[in-house]
C-alpha cells in the first residue's frame, strides 16, 4: 500500500531547505582592508583613499609604479606602502604630495615622495614614515604643523630638499609646534636647514645623521627643544646647530658625534653636553667648551 504525501509535509520540506540556503544576516565575509594600486596602469591613491567603505577598519594600500597625484588622508588607521619601489610625485604647486589631517596612526612606508611644493604636511596627524625617501621637494621635505607627532624611522633619507629660498620656512624638516622623531634615519645633502624647529617644537633624535646640509644641521627657535642620542652624527653643517629665542640643544649620550660649531644667538638659550664627542666651537651662555685631548 503506498503511503500517501501530504500538501503540508511537502510545503515544510520546501521551506526548511530554503531557510538553509539563505544567507544568514551579518555572517557575510569582512573585507580584508587591502586595496593595490597600480599608478602605471591609471589607478589612484586618492580614489583608493575615498573608495574605503569602513571607516573604522585599517586600510592598506598597496602602491606600484609612479603615481602622479596630490593625496589627503582623512581617515585614522591608513597604511600607504610602496614596497621600496613606488614613487608619488605632487601636481599641486601649493599643496604638499601628501596631506594628512587630524587623523591617528597613519604609516607610510618604502615610497619616495617628491613634487613642486612640501613632500608630506602633517596638520595635527600622527604619522610613522618607514623606509622611504623623501627628496627634490622646494619647500620641505617634511612639514609639522598644529600639535602633530611624525617619526621617520628604518633608513628614511632626506635629501635635497628645501630649494624655494624662502627664509625661516624652508628647510629638509620643519617642525612647528609639534613633535619630530627621527630612529636610524638619514637627513643629508638640503639646500637649507636639515631641521627648523620653531614654537615649542621638540626634536629627538636616535642614530639618526644630520650630515652636509647647505646651513644648519638643527636650527631651534622661540623655546624648541632638541635631543640628540645613541650613536646620532651631526657633521659637515654650517653651522652644526643655532639656538635662539629660549631654546635648548642636549647632548644626551656619549656616543653622539658632533664636530660643527654651535651657535646661542641669546642668553635665554642653553646647550648641554652628557657625555658626547663635541669638538667644534660652541658659542653658548654657561658652556664651557673642553679641548679635545692632545695625543
Amino acid at each position: 500500500m503506498k503511503r500517501k504525501v501530504s500538501t503540508l509535509m511537502v510545503a515544510s520540506a520546501a521551506l526548511a531547505v530554503g531557510l538553509a540556503l539563505m544567507p544568514i544576516t551579518g555572517a557575510a565575509k569582512k573585507p580584508s582592508g587591502d586595496v593595490t594600486v597600480n599608478c602605471d596602469a591609471g589607478q589612484s591613491i586618492q580614489a583608493a583613499l575615498d573608495k574605503a567603505q569602513s571607516f573604522a577598519e585599517p586600510l592598506v594600500v598597496n602602491v606600484f609604479g609612479t603615481c602622479h597625484e596630490n593625496v589627503w588622508i582623512r581617515r585614522d588607521n591608513v597604511t600607504i606602502d610602496g614596497d621600496g619601489a613606488a614613487t608619488i610625485i605632487g601636481t599641486q604647486f601649493d599643496r604638499a604630495t601628501i596631506n594628512v589631517g587630524k587623523v591617528d596612526r597613519i604609516l607610510i612606508s618604502g615610497l619616495t615622495i617628491t613634487g613642486p611644493y612640501v613632500g608630506l604636511e602633517a596638520n595635527g596627524g600622527n604619522v610613522t614614515v618607514r623606509a622611504a625617501t623623501i627628496s627634490n621637494n622646494p619647500r620641505n621635505g617634511l612639514r609639522l604643523i598644529d600639535n602633530s607627532h611624525l617619526a621617520i624611522t628604518d633608513g628614511t633619507v632626506i635629501t635635497s630638499n628645501g630649494t624655494s629660498g624662502s627664509p625661516y620656512v624652508s628647510a629638509a624638516v620643519f617642525v612647528q609646534n609639534s613633535s619630530f622623531e627621527a630612529e636610524d634615519s638619514y637627513i643629508i645633502e638640503n639646500n637649507e636647514d636639515g631641521i627648523l624647529a620653531d614654537v615649542g617644537a621638540n626634536v629627538t633624535l636616535y642614530r639618526t645623521e644630520i650630515k652636509d646640509n647647505e646651513f644648519a644641521g638643527i636650527a631651534l627657535a622661540l623655546h624648541s627643544i632638541a635631543d640628540l642620542r645613541d650613536g646620532s652624527e651631526v657633521e659637515g653643517n654650517s653651522p652644526g646647530a643655532y639656538l635662539k629665542q629660549d631654546s635648548a640643544l642636549r647632548i644626551a649620550t656619549y656616543d653622539v658625534e658632533f664636530p660643527d660649531a654651535i651657535v646661542c644667538f641669546d642668553d635665554e638659550s642653553s646647550f648641554a653636553n652628557d657625555g658626547g664627542a663635541v669638538t667644534g666651537d660652541v658659542s653658548c651662555t654657561g658652556f664651557d667648551q673642553v679641548a679635545p685631548a692632545a695625543e
